[in-house]
Formats: C-alpha cells, sequence, structure tokens
C-alpha cells in the first residue's frame, strides 16, 4: 500500500522576536516544518549512488528546541500559500530531561539511525484505531503537505519517503520497561514523543523504517536533502512535488489534510522508484537523504 499522509506544512517561525531561540513547541499550536542542516548520510542516487558522509540539508519535523541562523534567501517563505525557500535554517538540539507541560510530538522522526513513525492518526478522536496502525512491511507512507502553486492549484510537497520495515505495538505507560521498544529507539525519541502521548493506555504501533542496508522489498526510507556546501547550509530548496504524468494522480491535490491509502491501484515499488528517479535526475538534483544525526 502506498499512503499519501499530510501534515501541517508552514515553516516554523517564532512567537514574538525574529531573532528568539526555537523553544519547544506547545500542544496548542500547530506543527510546522523546519529547514535543517546536520551531519548526516545521503546518497546521490539509486542507479549510480556516491555515498556522501557530511552536512546535509533538508526538510523536516523537530518539535524540540532548535538552535538557528537565518538563510540568506532574500525571499522568505510565505506561509501557507505558496511553497518557498526557508528563512531559517535549523540544528537540533536533543533533550535531554523530561519537559513538564502538554508539548508537540516529532512524529515522524528521520534523526538517528532508523526513521521513526509511532502516533500520528493512527487513533480517531474516539480512540478507535485507523488503518494507519496496521501498516506491513514493504507499505510506504508518503510525508508531507499542502501548498498552491503559482497558478493557485493544489499540489502535494513531499518531505519524508517512510518504507515500513518494522512495526511494535506498545503503550506509553509501559513502554519504558517494553523490552522491545527500549532496544529499539534512543533513549531521546522517549521525551521527544512517546512521552508526549496523553492517552497513557491506548495501544499504538511504532514502525521503524526500512533502511539503505537493510531494504525491504528492494526499498528504503529517505528524505529529498542537499550535501553541496553553501546552497545547503545557507539557502536550501523548495520541497518537491512531481509533474510526471506517472506520479501527477499522487501529488495532485484537491485534498489538503488528513491521509489516503492505495491499497491496490499503485505498486509500492513502481511508486518509490518513479520518486528517487525523479528526484536525482531533475536540472538541479537532489540526493536521498538516509541517515540525519542529532
Amino acid at each position: 500500500m502506498v499512503v499519501k499522509f499530510y501534515h501541517p506544512g508552514s515553516e516554523w517561525t517564532p512567537v514574538r522576536d525574529p531573532q528568539s531561540p526555537s523553544m519547544w513547541t506547545p500542544l496548542s499550536r500547530e506543527h510546522t516544518r523546519k529547514y535543517f542542516h546536520t551531519q548526516g548520510r545521503a546518497i546521490s542516487s539509486v542507479r549510480n549512488p556516491v555515498v556522501h558522509d557530511g552536512p546535509i540539508g533538508f526538510w523536516g519535523e523537530w518539535e524540540a528546541e532548535t538552535e538557528f541562523w537565518m538563510s540568506k534567501n532574500t525571499k522568505p517563505i510565505a506561509q501557507r500559500s505558496r511553497n518557498q525557500l526557508p528563512s531559517r535554517v535549523h540544528v537540533p538540539i536533543r533533550p535531554c530531561m523530561p519537559p513538564t507541560g502538554e508539548l508537540q510530538n516529532t512524529d515522524p522522526c528521520v534523526f538517528g539511525n532508523e526513521f521513526i513513525y509511532s502516533l500520528c492518526k493512527q487513533r480517531r478522536k474516539n480512540g478507535s484505531e485507523t488503518y494507519l496502525s496496521r501498516l506491513i512491511p514493504g507499505d510506504v507512507v508518503l510525508f508531507g503537505s499542502y501548498f498552491k502553486d503559482e497558478s493557485r492549484h493544489g499540489r502535494f510537497m513531499l518531505d519524508t519517503v517512510f518504507v515500513v520495515g518494522g512495526k511494535i505495538p506498545y503503550r506509553r505507560d509501559h513502554s519504558h520497561q517494553d523490552k522491545g521498544v527500549v532496544e529499539r529507539v534512543p533513549d531521546w525519541y522517549f521525551p521527544l514523543t512517546i512521552d508526549r502521548i496523553l492517552d497513557e493506555d491506548l495501544e499504538f504501533t511504532l514502525y521503524t523504517g526500512a533502511t539503505y542496508e537493510n531494504p525491504v522489498n528492494g526499498m528504503f526510507s529517505f528524505f529529498p536533502c542537499l550535501t553541496e556546501g553553501s546552497r545547503a547550509k545557507y539557502h536550501g530548496f523548495r520541497r518537491p512535488s512531481f509533474l510526471s504524468p506517472s506520479l501527477s494522480s499522487l501529488f495532485d491535490s484537491s485534498q489538503n489534510q488528513g491521509s489516503k491509502g492505495y491499497y491496490n491501484s499503485v505498486s509500492p515499488y513502481k511508486v518509490w522508484t518513479e520518486i528517487t528517479a525523479d528526484l536525482t535526475e531533475r536540472s538541479e538534483p537532489l540526493s536521498l537523504g538516509i541517515n540525519a544525526f542529532v
């Protein structure tokens, strides 16, 4: 199955002072995207991969604290209306102690040795399960956001391709003692995401992403990224959409929230292959980020 998963797409901005530090996002505020520059690993393409170990730049989610600097882009992002270049460049700060208060979780998380998706939209407001709690290895989740392009046409803008590798059922109230969870996730992931769950006794599914070293059905999880020095560090890139006829049905968007699962009408491997080829073969190619470190 291929899932198109919408999450809020606005770039993070401070509430008051434009130069103020990026504090943890409170639960009362919507999720946002941030452009990051951090150490990581990426490959140049699937067909002829050249592995890059070093600084990379990419869009993602990190609701905990960050350090940031202003980008060198002259036209800051226009909130919600157009998909533009970043106004700030972030470096994530690893949570070192459990924070207090009701704070936003980070889901999916692309930092660490494996991508993790463990919470969002797996339960309805009444507590019942959705199909997102029953994914299987080899399913592909496309995480992205809705934007209108210059012609006011709705587009789905991609930030993360999550290929399901493994799955662990868990509950927040038992997670710190759950050997399967403890052995699979970094220590900092608990305060970042699991401890943010408000319903302690509800069961969720913690999915780990297929990796470059251990792919599933020939696929691995990745995020579009830059490896070139000054462009990655100071300018960034627009989150990609896809106009090729074979992908337009997925990325042409009248929907702007929620998720949509394509069960039998689309081949996960075909979609994954076409996305990786499009990203790495366009006139200004993007690399495929396979790890980001914090």
